[in-house]
């Protein structure tokens, strides 16, 4: 579940800022078998390798990049194999657009119900002391107050908690992810920029379940420090290497790693979140993407690495439409 929630941080959650963290990955830890049954579900899955690819119809070109928000100085090169296919685009799709990012910092700021617990409340009356001491530690950690913390709502604090200290550090330089770095090369040449989705369905998706069980996933966020740092290298590897399906796959293979919490609970929040993170975002994407596709020569769509694979990936349902599909890194 530790990389599970990593994945979230680094991928599909444009809440925080970050920088470059590298370290030990979490493959010393796998065993033959899973590294067996890693291999076996990777084989399994549609289009599991690549960031960049082309699907052409009827004269009509959709270029997809798989981004992760994490900045980077290895972002450089994977922009520059992607400019010769997205430089000549009429439309940039992303996740979120800058505008926005704007309004959901300003609905942040002026709603204090959609982080804070309602009616004052706070999470001191909501868990055990020795687990309560974990979630204050690590937000320390991360110069979050504790007295602070205890006050957010578990899936904020949890997505918060789950990015690596290494990685916490503010953007001082500047610096963006490869979204981002997508974005201002857009702005730059007066192509326009539109989003897939509006920007509160993320928000929507991380609120997704009771109480009890975003509070079960901020444990596992904080659960054995260390290993959230080797999941967060694990990540980044993968994603740099091209990996893919791998990202997500040992993110279910770890997912019972996780102490403290039953395995079936471990599993059904793990498939709750696949589908209303990617099956569903995915599937109200693609309309979204053909519609435009449908109105311009080239288009180009930047969105999160962890959508492009797989049977409800973009990709592959883009073919099922028709689509021809052609890796281009």
């Amino acid at each position: 579940m530790r990389l599970f929630l990593v994945t979230i941080a680094l991928f599909f959650a444009p809440l925080a800022s970050m920088a470059q963290c590298n370290g030990e990955t979490l493959d010393y830890r796998l065993t033959d078998q899973d590294k067996a049954d890693l291999a076996t579900r990777i084989a399994a899955t549609p289009f599991p390798r690549g960031l960049i690819w082309q699907a052409e119809k009827d004269g009509r070109d959709i270029i997809l990049v798989g981004t992760m928000h994490l900045p980077d100085p290895r972002h450089t090169d994977i922009l520059a194999q992607a400019m010769p296919a997205i430089q000549n685009a009429d439309l940039l799709l992303v996740e979120i657009t800058p505008e926005g990012e704007e309004e959901l910092q300003r609905a942040m700021a002026s709603d204090p119900d959609l982080l804070l617990l309602p009616d004052n409340g706070t999470l001191l009356s909501q868990l055990p002391a020795d687990d309560w001491a974990n979630v204050a530690a690590a937000a320390a950690e991360r110069g979050i107050p504790p007295f602070m913390a205890a006050r957010f709502q578990p899936w904020y604090l949890q997505i918060t908690l789950s990015i690596p200290s290494c990685a916490m550090t503010a953007l001082q330089s500047g610096d963006t992810g490869l979204d981002g770095k997508i974005i201002d090369w857009a702005q730059s040449v007066d192509i326009p920029v539109q989003s897939v989705e509006d920007w509160r369905t993320t928000i929507e998706v991380m609120q997704l379940g009771t109480l009890q069980d975003q509070i079960d996933m901020l444990l596992a966020a904080v659960a054995e420090p260390a290993m959230t740092e080797e999941a967060a290298a694990s990540t980044i590897a993968d994603y740099f290497a091209g990996e893919t399906a791998r990202i997500w796959e040992i993110g279910r293979l770890t997912l019972h790693w996780t102490p403290g919490i039953a395995p079936e609970r471990l599993d059904r929040l793990f498939d709750e979140f696949t589908q209303a993170l990617l099956v569903d975002r995915n599937t109200a994407w693609i309309p979204v993407i053909e519609t435009a596709a449908s109105a311009h020569d080239i288009i180009a769509v930047a969105v999160g690495a962890g959508h492009l694979p797989g049977k409800d990936g973009l990709l592959f349902q883009l073919q099922q439409n028709g689509w021809e599909i052609t890796r281009l890194d």
